[in-house]
């Protein structure tokens, strides 16, 4: 074996240190949990590194990068092992395994170093600021081994955490927040919190927002200075600080002006919900298939596609493409845009061929299209269909046109142009010198950025998604969402935007005073973000209604006095989250309703069963929970008295639990 593997000892603590840090805050670190934790990042990187060794990344990435990339592909790959078995014990045996056959295959090949050199320390430093300055309006909810002030977070927060202990038991199909059913989700960034709450035995909220998201966004932003990096390589060395602070800084703190507010001159808001446009800001699915795209685009960068030599990186790239589909669809599929275009434009100019590249996509595409039949293949009455109209719901009060036809869609269109241009903010500046640049790869990185926002408004434009119920009625339009591939195709503009300012200052040789202007443009720019950012989060802290209801069911659950059988509660939007914050402790017959998440038709037809019996109580309803394995009925506050007059009409099916307030039990 001519190639090595590189171990790095610091990159690995360094690591270490930002997946320990909420065990240590949280006070749930033990000796015990620290260790199984080395060995998890340990075993981890063993896997992903040698599985790195053919593509030879380690030439292009820091030592920091390099061992956080292979942490994260051997954790994916590692976490699999849940879908064989969660018991600590085999997984412990089976990550040693990994060590000691890996360390035995490369004993000759393994080129260890202790420090990871001074960019590397330094850009482990800002990005550690930056992911604490994001984290800073939501410690709470992060680093908490439980929910404070459970109702007054968002239902993703709680939909997410559901999604990693139904994962954490070890399959796709049988939810935790709704027994018997399918995930249908996105799950690529929830694999890693699931294994790891496994082997460390912490929650599900914990392991997520805790630990596996901050690791995302940390892991983001070190591809987001490889990726400049790459790029401006013959033109800044490794020890140019200030370009290691820009090349992080700039993709969190170049937030886009929202139109619509400044255009209704709510001013407070104009910059501040344009939060969500920044890289890598968003739910848990937006950084982890950021984090893929970033790596998938930098190995498409420095592939050599003339030749037509299957190698490493090629087959690294259709995978990590094919990848993003259960990660973040409308960033997947504007990546394939992206990408797609400038393939495009290097066979129409630059007379590649088409060939070299055509059979890595259609790998991608094929490795896509099972992953999303696996994964989310399993719902119902989903029903997608091209109509005008949506952009215009959107816009069409703003620009004063009606919100339907073909024609006001088009000329809602054409405008939308001057619309992105305030959306964009100073990253036009960066945009406008990917076109001046002479570097024919920068140009390209335009090419595909503009086709991608394009591509990307079409479907916004005429994309409709529905939902419907298995006798054809429509239980939800979820065509809202939409605004996500716009969203998506904004990610992609900020990485461009962020190389071409980078180019403006280090490769055009400015004259000293218009190099001061651009420094000083671009830092009040970043300070108005920055104090979004800040505004945000106190904004975020809000005062959290009477949580008695949850902390008891809370209390009770964890008791273990509800997990001898399916829990069943009313899945109203007030109420539904807490108790999938609870889902380590119990499992659940109904949490969701029909208007919500993870539709199928045999939540549909719960979901009526249950709000028949509320409003037609009948013995037959009762009968139904019964026979499905249903044993307990937590009532909430909204039907509470309901409840309770359903157990005086049916006592020999259904009475309150003792010493509990709102649990009753079905015999």
């Amino acid at each position: 074996m001519n190639k090595k593997l590189p171990v790095n000892i610091a990159g690995l603590l360094m690591v270490f240190a930002i997946l320990t840090m909420p065990l240590i805050i949280t006070h749930v670190a033990t000796l015990t949990s620290c260790a199984l934790l080395l060995l998890c990042i340990v075993s981890f990187y063993m896997v992903g590194a040698s599985l790195l060794v053919p593509v030879n990344i380690s030439s292009t990435l820091l030592p920091l990068s390099h061992t956080t990339i292979s942490v994260f592909i051997g954790a994916l790959v590692t976490s699999m092992l849940l879908f064989i078995t969660q018991s600590v014990f085999v997984m412990v045996i089976v990550m040693l395994l990994f060590i000691l056959l890996l360390l035995l295959v490369f004993r000759k090949h393994i080129e260890l170093s202790l420090l990871p050199g001074k960019p590397g320390t330094v850009l482990y430093g800002i990005v550690l600021l930056i992911i604490l300055l994001l984290a800073s309006g939501d410690l709470s909810k992060q680093l908490t081994v439980v929910q404070p002030g459970t109702n007054c977070y968002s239902i993703d927060s709680y939909y997410f955490t559901s999604l990693v202990t139904s994962l954490r038991h070890g399959s796709i199909f049988n939810a935790s927040f709704e027994v018997g059913t399918p995930i249908n989700y996105q799950i690529l960034g929830f694999f890693i919190p699931s294994y790891l709450a496994v082997v460390l035995n912490i929650s599900s909220h914990q392991a997520l927002w805790g630990l596996a998201y901050p690791f995302y966004q940390f892991l983001a932003l070190l591809l987001c200075y490889e990726l400049c990096y790459f790029f401006l390589k013959d033109k800044v060395s490794r020890t140019n600080y200030v370009f290691i602070l820009m090349a992080v800084g700039l993709p969190i703190l170049m937030a886009p002006l929202h139109p619509l507010y400044l255009a209704k001159g709510v001013v407070k808001n104009f910059i501040f919900n344009g939060l969500g446009y920044l890289v890598p800001a968003g739910t848990i699915t937006y950084p982890v298939t950021i984090v893929v795209l970033l790596f998938t685009f930098l190995l498409f960068s420095r592939i050599d596609w003339i030749s037509r030599r299957i190698t490493a990186d090629k087959v690294f790239f259709s995978l990590g493409l094919g990848l993003m589909v259960i990660g973040k669809i409308p960033l997947f599929l504007g990546a394939v845009i992206f990408m797609g275009v400038i393939v495009l434009k290097r066979v129409i100019t630059g007379k590649e061929r088409f060939m070299n590249y055509f059979w890595y996509f259609l790998s991608a595409f094929v490795f896509a299209g099972i992953l999303f039949k696996i994964c989310m293949g399993q719902a119902s009455g989903g029903r997608n269909y091209f109509e005008f109209g949506y952009l215009t719901q959107l816009f069409g009060g703003w620009f004063g046109r009606s919100n339907k036809g073909l024609v006001n869609t088009l000329i809602i269109m054409a405008l939308m142009p001057f619309t992105y241009l305030l959306w964009m903010g100073i990253r036009i500046l960066g945009l406008l010198m990917l076109i001046k640049s002479k570097n024919h790869r920068l140009r390209e990185l335009f090419i595909g950025m503009a086709f991608t926002l394009w591509g990307a408004s079409i479907l916004a434009a005429f994309l409709h998604m529905q939902i419907m119920g298995n006798d054809g009625r429509l239980l939800m339009d979820n065509t809202f969402n939409i605004d996500q591939f716009i969203r998506s195709a904004f990610y992609i503009m900020t990485i461009a935007a962020t190389i071409g300012l980078l180019n403006l200052m280090y490769g055009q040789h400015l004259k000293p005073r218009l190099l001061t202007g651009l420094y000083l443009a671009i830092g009040l720019w970043c300070t108005l973000t920055l104090t979004s950012l800040i505004y945000a989060a106190r904004q975020h802290k809000k005062d959290c209604g009477p949580i008695a209801w949850y902390d008891e069911n809370y209390r009770l659950l964890k008791a273990g006095k509800c997990n001898d059988g399916l829990i069943v509660v009313n899945p109203t939007t007030q109420y539904f989250g807490s108790m999938l914050a609870s889902c380590d402790y119990g499992r659940y017959w109904s949490a969701i309703d029909a208007k919500s998440y993870n539709l199928s038709i045999k939540n549909e037809y719960r979901w009526n069963l249950f709000q028949e019996m509320l409003v037609n109580p009948a013995e037959k309803q009762l009968v139904q929970m019964k026979n499905e394995g249903v044993k307990y009925l937590i009532a909430t506050p909204v039907e509470a008295a309901k409840i309770a007059e359903i157990s005086t009409l049916f006592p020999q099916h259904l009475h309150k639990m003792k010493d509990a307030t709102w649990v009753y039990e079905l015999e």
